[in-house]
């Protein structure tokens, strides 16, 4: 049989695909869309150059096994359910994402075509991974900077977010053990203090979540090593190293003692290497087998110990540290009080149930294709249980559901069994080596994905990535396995050849084209953010409509658009671009609310009040919307009255004088677990709430309730006046005269103006 040989193309190929896995970490995850579309198009060049290697060779092959077309579909469905988008722009970069996933997984399957690339592939994403735990420490020691960090005695790193900077950094762990087993003596002493590090900054990350799932994790890892007790020796060492320094190392950052904390770090380090001097030195004169099975029987003790101890302080939560004496000493004082405040009562385990109860919500509205990309962060707040703010589940497969629906994730599924079956496939017939490298590639895998059930690291697409590699290194060991790909005889490969280049380059073509356009309206739209500041409104205008023409699907975009239109006095096209942005993302409470804002400024109160009955509807727990819905229910129900328009003011001051009570109702249906989860301001009527009913009573003739909601206004620290002014009308009508001429002096002191108003309002009508 014909083998597939390396050219320039393949090294090409090989050598960006290498910076593709190791540069995302440093990109601030690749959370952002901008460095994903980048990314991308990276990605789709890469992609490019490995398949004219591939045509070099006569070989034509995209993909021939369920894996591959379960990961193929995955991208389908979300195509699909762009259709029904609850939001064009998050969808898109959904589908920029699993295009990315699509061709690292693809990439990953062709470029490891022998187990020295996968090893050399492995060995770039492992190293990555390092460089984020070192880049943590020397933040936190404010060596260099990095935003976010290093944040409340946390470290984030390059992710910014510590919880994903734990996953990946546990998951590398499993590389790196994998790593020092096959390596050298001396490329030991380098993954001993390269382990060393992953784990010490794992534990200062303070991942409750992390810790929890790694434990087990490693005696999965131990299990398919299969009594190799080095690796056992090795990371028990390392670990012990990790431990010892986690005890003081994070205090003296704290406490800014830099010097300490590297003493702290380096006595660590000096265990972990302590480890691999027994193997190399005591081992010359001892039995270095029999030395290493006792040490790690007592680490697989010390482990299985350590997980029971704490699956005991999740169960008992409310134990203090001096009713878990062994666990207090075992632990440094800051991971034990994070891992006993795992329980529904924390506010942050509590809301995390409530958010996946919601996500069930959204799926089951839309069952079948979901509600595209960006589904929760879109729509979340329409079906919330409560008031909480949270752009993500923190279950990524939840997440997914509310996009991808049923079908999708039933492709999932499908890709997960599959992805378990082509592992185990490879680990049961596969000879020593290549069982080892795929244990290490099913471990770092489990790891992250079991962790993705209770955080959103797969948001990051940093994280993401290296599972989607480790899925396609799978493939390209089960291709090794499997003695493909098939080369073409000459004849057979000139007649597909072009078909299958073709193919092929429309996809690309078709990323390429996405990735750009969405790079270049984000660069139209800084240039007219920058032109508007300037007040240079006829060149934020063009940079604008650049913009939306190659970002159609940006709300803001068009929203900023809208209000140069009306800068401009372009006023049709301006209300035309804001009915079109509504349209793009239909659930999200603030698109419907600038809108409105938008509409209201230029005199459309009536589309005004309609857009902002959406967005209460929309973020019905939102307090804002409900006080912004009341204000313009007054001030149109005034402006009614001003023109004669009696009829239709009324319903307003109706609606505007019954929303406090609307609100109490609404609130006080809650549960005592949703109001001891609720955070920030809660929906319950406050003095400027009260002020605004008072209007409404006012002309509706309910005086007596009125002048209980006008005093009470009198509260909103910014509305005295407005509340003096209103109070002193009422009195005015009731013949109060002496009485109103006083309030309405405090009114004036505030602002001069209100003698004026008062001279107005006075001279309304009441309704009847």
């Amino acid at each position: 049989m014909e083998h597939v040989k390396e050219n320039g193309y393949y090294w090409l190929g090989f050598g960006l695909f290498s910076l593709l896995l190791f540069l995302p970490a440093y990109y601030r995850g690749l959370f952002f869309p901008v460095e994903q579309s980048w990314a991308l198009l990276g990605a789709s060049v890469i992609v490019l150059v490995t398949y004219l290697w591939k045509l070099s060779q006569r070989d034509v092959s995209l993909g021939n096994k369920m894996l591959d077309y379960h990961v193929l579909g995955l991208l389908v469905v979300y195509l699909i359910a762009f259709a029904g988008a609850s939001s064009a722009r998050l969808a898109v970069q959904e589908i920029v994402k699993m295009a990315l996933y699509l061709y690292v997984f693809w990439l990953a399957a062709n470029l490891g075509k022998d187990k020295a690339k996968i090893k050399y592939l492995l060995t770039v994403i492992y190293l990555s991974a390092v460089g984020v735990a070192l880049a943590g420490y020397l933040t936190a020691i404010e060596a260099i900077h990095i935003n976010d960090g290093f944040s409340g005695g946390r470290i984030f790193s390059t992710l910014q977010y510590p919880n994903a900077t734990a996953s990946l950094l546990a998951a590398a762990t499993f590389m790196g053990l994998y790593l020092w087993y096959k390596g050298s003596t001396w490329q030991r002493y380098f993954y001993s203090l390269s382990n060393y590090l992953l784990l010490i900054i794992f534990l200062t990350t303070q991942s409750r979540g992390g810790f929890l799932v790694y434990l087990p994790a490693v005696i999965l890892f131990f299990i398919g090593f299969k009594k190799r007790w080095w690796v056992v020796y090795h990371w028990g060492f390392a670990m012990l190293g990790a431990f010892v320094a986690n005890f003081k190392l994070m205090s003296f950052i704290i406490e800014k003692n830099y010097g300490a904390a590297w003493s702290w770090l380096f006595l660590g380090m000096a265990i972990a290497l302590v480890g691999q001097l027994k193997l190399d030195v005591v081992g010359k004169f001892f039995d270095r087998d029999k030395l290493v099975k006792i040490v790690s029987l007592a680490v697989i003790a010390v482990v299985l110990i350590g997980v029971g101890l704490a699956a005991g302080v999740v169960l008992n939560p409310d134990d203090g540290t001096a009713d878990n004496d062994l666990l207090s000493k075992m632990l440094p004082e800051n991971l034990l009080t994070r891992l006993q405040s795992i329980n529904l009562e924390n506010r942050s385990a509590g809301s995390r149930v409530y958010w996946m109860k919601d996500s069930f919500k959204l799926i089951k509205e839309h069952p079948l294709f979901g509600l595209g990309g960006g589904a929760w962060e879109s729509s979340y707040r329409r079906i919330q249980s409560y008031g909480y703010s949270s752009t993500q589940v923190h279950n990524h497969w939840l997440q997914m559901g509310t996009e991808i629906g049923i079908i999708g994730m039933l492709v999932l599924v499908g890709l997960w069994f599959h992805f378990f079956w082509t592992a185990w496939k490879n680990y049961r017939q596969g000879d020593e080596d290549t069982k080892l490298l795929q244990w290490a590639l099913l471990s770092a895998s489990a790891m992250l994905i079991v962790h993705a059930f209770i955080d959103f690291d797969m948001a990051l697409s940093a994280v993401y990535i290296v599972l989607w590699a480790s899925i396609g290194l799978t493939r390209a060991l089960e291709k090794m396995r499997l003695g493909e790909p098939k080369i073409l005889s000459r004849k057979d490969y000139e007649g597909v050849k072009w078909m299958y280049l073709g193919g092929l380059g429309v996809c690309v073509l078709a990323t390429v084209v996405l990735s750009s356009t969405l790079l270049l309206g984000s660069s139209y739209a800084k240039k007219a953010v920058s032109a508007f500041q300037d007040k240079n409104y006829d060149k934020a205008m063009v940079n604008f409509e650049k913009a939306v023409t190659f970002d159609p699907w940006t709300v803001n975009y068009r929203l900023d658009l809208a209000k140069v239109y009306m800068i401009k006095d372009k006023k049709d096209e301006g209300f035309e671009t804001a009915e079109k942005a509504v349209t793009l993302a239909k659930y999200d409470p603030k698109v419907w609310t600038n809108a409105a804002d938008i509409f209201w400024r230029e005199g459309q109160i009536d589309k005004a009040i309609e857009y902002m009955e959406e967005a209460r509807d929309n973020g019905p727990w939102m307090k804002q919307n409900w006080d912004n819905l009341q204000r313009m229910y007054v001030v149109a129900g005034i402006n009614n009255m001003q023109k004669k328009k009696e009829a239709k003011a009324k319903p307003l001051f109706e609606k505007a004088a019954e929303m406090p009570e609307e609100m109490t109702t609404k609130y006080e249906g809650l549960g005592e677990t949703e109001k001891k989860l609720w955070v920030g301001t809660r929906l319950s009527p406050r003095p400027f709430d009260l002020l605004n009913a008072g209007m409404g009573e006012y002309f509706l003739g309910d005086w007596e309730q009125a002048e209980k909601d006008l005093t009470a206004g009198l509260k909103a620290k910014d509305h005295i006046w407005e509340a003096n002014l209103w109070l002193a009308v009422l009195k005015f009508k009731q013949g109060k005269q002496a009485e109103s001429e006083k309030i309405v002096a405090e009114a004036v002191k505030v602002k001069p103006n209100a003698a004026k108003d008062f001279a107005v309002l006075t001279k309304l009508p009441i309704l009847d």
